[in-house]
């Protein structure tokens, strides 16, 4: 298989991804939630869960973490999530994921001992850093908020931190990504979940109660 197709093959499969994610979120109406300050603020709570999995594991045996199999699987629906948010943050302000991905790697990447927990505590300091550049930002504002040299460079970071990551991991972050879709499509089905998942959660609430009471 030649080099050219294999690039062309994984150029194919991210626009057809980003655009599912696209469609995803335009049938239940969220982008009216999406400025980049939830964004970002989304991408920090995901990989603080991804992080989760790997605090008490000693770095040398960070990789070790995908030998159960269900812990596997978390692991890589949060995979998933952070590479779901890194592409809503790419969306809002028009960046080629693509293109951040085949970016000349920072120095550090470069380092034969980078281990899975030395990744992620990577990802979570960029990502701490990208977050610096929506504080005090006014709510008004972010919808028209302005791309800039310091967000390119740290979203570029955490993607760039995010698919070694998923390298040494072995996941294929496309086919995670597309898993956890067909999850977020039954969980959050978008004919009830238009514009506010919180009534939903509310009516899903309420009717747990009912059986409940139904039952006693």
């Amino acid at each position: 298989m030649s080099i050219l197709y294999t690039v062309m093959k994984i150029t194919y499969s991210l626009k057809s991804l980003i655009s599912e994610i696209s469609v995803f979120v335009k049938e239940r109406n969220w982008n009216q939630y999406h400025h980049p300050k939830n964004l970002v603020m989304c991408l920090s709570v995901e990989v603080s869960e991804l992080m989760e999995h790997f605090i008490w594991v000693h770095s040398d045996e960070s990789h070790t973490v995908m030998d159960d199999k269900k812990r596997a699987l978390e692991i890589t629906h949060e995979l998933a999530d952070v590479f779901n948010c890194i592409i809503l943050v790419c969306n809002f302000y028009n960046l080629n994921t693509l293109e951040l991905m085949q970016q000349k790697r920072p120095e550090i990447f470069s380092k034969k001992s980078l281990s899975p927990k030395n990744l992620i505590e990577h990802i979570s300091v960029e990502t701490g850093k990208l977050m610096e550049n929506f504080l005090w930002v006014e709510e008004v504002k972010l919808k028209k908020h302005k791309v800039n040299e310091e967000i390119t460079s740290k979203v570029t970071e955490v993607l760039q931190g995010l698919i070694l990551l998923s390298n040494q991991l072995n996941v294929n972050l496309i086919i995670a990504c597309r898993e956890k879709l067909k999850v977020l499509r039954l969980k959050y089905p978008a004919h009830l979940v238009k514009d506010s998942v919180d009534d939903y959660r509310k009516r899903k609430k309420e009717l747990k109660t009912a059986m409940l009471k139904d039952l006693s």
